[in-house]
Protein backbone atom coordinates (compact mmCIF):
# COMPACT_ATOMS: atom_id res chain seq x y z
CA UNK A 1 0.00 0.00 0.00
CA UNK A 2 1.46 3.23 -0.87
CA UNK A 3 0.26 6.96 0.51
CA UNK A 4 -3.22 7.52 1.76
CA UNK A 5 -4.86 10.42 0.72
CA UNK A 6 -8.06 12.72 1.41
CA UNK A 7 -10.38 13.31 -1.29
CA UNK A 8 -9.43 16.98 -2.07
CA UNK A 9 -6.03 15.22 -2.81
CA UNK A 10 -7.83 12.53 -4.93
CA UNK A 11 -9.79 15.16 -6.73
CA UNK A 12 -6.14 16.73 -7.46
CA UNK A 13 -4.77 13.87 -9.30
CA UNK A 14 -7.49 13.17 -11.17
CA UNK A 15 -8.03 16.83 -12.14
CA UNK A 16 -11.49 17.01 -10.98
CA UNK A 17 -13.05 19.26 -7.90
CA UNK A 18 -13.74 17.31 -5.07
CA UNK A 19 -17.02 18.22 -5.07
CA UNK A 20 -17.23 16.30 -8.57
CA UNK A 21 -15.07 13.05 -6.88
CA UNK A 22 -17.81 12.59 -4.02
CA UNK A 23 -20.98 12.74 -6.93
CA UNK A 24 -19.11 9.90 -8.74
CA UNK A 25 -18.87 8.05 -5.68
CA UNK A 26 -21.93 8.45 -4.49
CA UNK A 27 -23.32 7.64 -8.51
CA UNK A 28 -23.55 4.32 -8.24
CA UNK A 29 -22.14 3.89 -11.48
CA UNK A 30 -18.91 1.14 -11.64
CA UNK A 31 -17.13 3.21 -14.02
CA UNK A 32 -17.09 5.94 -11.85
CA UNK A 33 -16.14 4.26 -8.54
CA UNK A 34 -12.21 5.11 -7.51
CA UNK A 35 -10.59 2.93 -5.68
CA UNK A 36 -11.57 4.28 -2.06
CA UNK A 37 -12.48 3.59 1.65
CA UNK A 38 -14.32 5.13 4.41
CA UNK A 39 -12.88 5.36 7.88
CA UNK A 40 -13.58 6.84 11.54
CA UNK A 41 -17.19 7.03 12.72
CA UNK A 42 -17.70 10.05 10.14
CA UNK A 43 -16.82 7.93 7.20
CA UNK A 44 -14.34 10.24 5.92
CA UNK A 45 -13.22 9.01 2.40
CA UNK A 46 -9.59 7.81 2.04
CA UNK A 47 -8.04 6.64 -1.12
CA UNK A 48 -4.63 4.71 -1.83
CA UNK A 49 -2.21 7.44 -4.36
CA UNK A 50 -0.95 4.70 -6.35
CA UNK A 51 -4.43 3.21 -6.94
CA UNK A 52 -5.81 6.55 -7.70
CA UNK A 53 -2.91 6.81 -10.25
CA UNK A 54 -3.48 3.47 -11.95
CA UNK A 55 -7.09 4.09 -12.55
CA UNK A 56 -6.68 7.03 -13.41
CA UNK A 57 -4.82 5.14 -15.99
CA UNK A 58 -6.90 2.49 -16.91
CA UNK A 59 -10.22 4.64 -17.22
CA UNK A 60 -11.84 4.40 -20.48
CA UNK A 61 -13.99 7.29 -21.97
CA UNK A 62 -16.27 6.41 -24.59
CA UNK A 63 -16.99 9.89 -26.65
CA UNK A 64 -20.71 9.76 -27.60
CA UNK A 65 -21.72 9.19 -31.12
CA UNK A 66 -23.25 11.80 -32.86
Amino acid sequence: MGTTINIKQAAELLDISDATLRRWLSSGDPNLLVPHWRSGPQGIYKFDRDEVIEWKENLKVSAPET
